[in-house]
């Protein structure tokens, strides 16, 4: 049931799943995760057993992200995209591994200042 307007975030039940499920949230909830404010810019760093695997962004993070990283998106896009959460992996596993093993190191994608 609809109160007003169109979309899932705008409905009864969309309005308090966006109220009750948050990503961020429900990650940090699995034991292997860690979510901290980013030290390196815009989002959040998500960490899996204490390394660096993904950076978060919700809303118009992402974009500063990439201004951050002087990327002129403005002319790559034609429209700007607000998704409530984007998530920017910056870890590669080794070929064949669906998941590092326990007590493996995760290879890390660093990018250059």
């Amino acid at each position: 049931m609809k109160i007003s307007g169109t979309g899932g975030g705008n409905t009864v039940t969309g309005i308090k799943f966006e109220r009750e499920v948050d990503f961020l949230t429900s990650l940090e909830k699995m034991s292997s995760y860690k979510i901290a404010d980013s030290q390196q810019g815009a989002g959040h760093d998500v960490f899996y057993r204490d390394e660096l695997v993904a950076r978060c962004f919700k809303k118009y993070d992402f974009y500063r992200f990439l201004d951050e990283k002087g990327v002129d998106w403005r002319n790559l896009i034609s429209k700007r995209l607000v998704p409530d959460d984007a998530l920017f992996l910056v870890a590669t596993l080794p070929r064949g591994n669906a998941y590092p093993k326990e007590g493996s190191p995760t290879p890390i994608v660093h990018f250059p200042p």
